[in-house]
């Protein structure tokens, strides 16, 4: 009885271990730096010249081409005219070329406040 107790602690252990997200948090993914630029722009064209980045996913766009990409989510104080938000949502290219897909909103889950897209170029 006792060595199935062992036993079981013992897998319990390794499956814990081997399920923690560790890595994820001690190497988190960071944004290079033209599309560090054109996110904080996209921020400052909303007023907001502080913002946190609570979400940060690295990706490739669908499609032949597979260019890299960004799935970012900022918090901080965003307006838009009258229009005001909690959080924005953005893909970005790697490269800096390109933002899209931006999307604003509140903590409380209330649905988009405001929809855009814009060229990097354009900045």
């Amino acid at each position: 009885m006792y060595k199935k107790f062992i036993l079981l602690i013992s897998i319990l252990l390794l499956i814990l271990t081997g399920c923690s997200n560790e890595n994820i948090i001690s190497n988190p993914p960071s944004l290079k730096p033209k599309a560090k630029q054109l996110v904080l722009k996209v921020a400052k064209l909303y007023n907001e010249s502080n913002p946190e980045i609570s979400y940060l996913n690295e990706t490739e766009t669908v499609g032949p081409e597979h260019i890299k990409m960004y799935r970012v989510e900022l918090k901080g104080d965003f307006h838009n005219n009258n229009l005001m938000a909690t959080h924005i949502s953005l893909s970005v290219y790697a490269d800096g070329t390109r933002v899209w897909a931006i999307e604003a909103f509140d903590d409380n889950d209330k649905p988009t406040i405001w929809k855009e897209t814009i060229d990097g170029s354009n900045f």
